[in-house]
């Protein structure tokens, strides 16, 4: 986890949004010096105007629709291709 931080900050991916990657290393990498903190403080920069240019801070709920969410990543049609690609995307390693 430590390493992917290190790597993905200093090739500018702004958010690590479910590993926490970020969350627990980036200060140590900092502290550490493997990681330059003006690249943090772009990347947060750059993540503050997105979430800025969206309206989130007027409205932070302004994309969250529960029953558009139920229609369409619940549907049939989601849950099947969502299978297939999974099933696509299967590598069997023979040692």
């Amino acid at each position: 986890m430590k390493q992917a931080a290190e790597l993905g900050i200093n090739a500018t991916v702004d958010m690590d949004m479910e590993g926490s990657a970020y969350y627990f290393h980036l200060v140590n990498l900092v502290n550490e010096g493997k990681v330059n903190v003006k690249l943090v403080e772009d990347a947060v920069r750059r993540v503050l105007i997105a979430k800025f240019k969206l309206g989130l801070f007027d409205d932070p709920f302004k994309y969250c629709d529960v029953e558009r969410e139920k229609k369409t990543l619940g549907s049939k049609e989601i849950v099947e291709a969502t299978k297939e690609v999974a099933l696509e995307s299967i590598v069997l390693f023979k040692e």
